[in-house]
């Protein structure tokens, strides 16, 4: 359902402090999807607090396709 690209700009949207609401308007994405996709990311490593980003394929992959 959502590629890589719509998932990473969730990921950098949600890192910098974006409101779900805002997120949704520009990915029509719903509330809880954003919470899920964010959430994953971070148990599976994701650092958000490094300011230099680094979005590897493995943080987004296989979730909710």
């Amino acid at each position: 359902i959502f590629n890589l690209t719509t998932k990473a700009l969730i990921i950098v949207y949600k890192t910098n402090k974006k409101l779900n609401n805002k997120i949704t308007s520009i990915t029509s994405t719903y509330k809880y999807i954003i919470n899920i996709i964010y959430t994953t990311v971070i148990k599976r490593g994701f650092n958000s607090r490094i300011k230099l980003l680094k979005l590897e394929n493995k943080y987004s992959k296989d979730i909710l396709r």
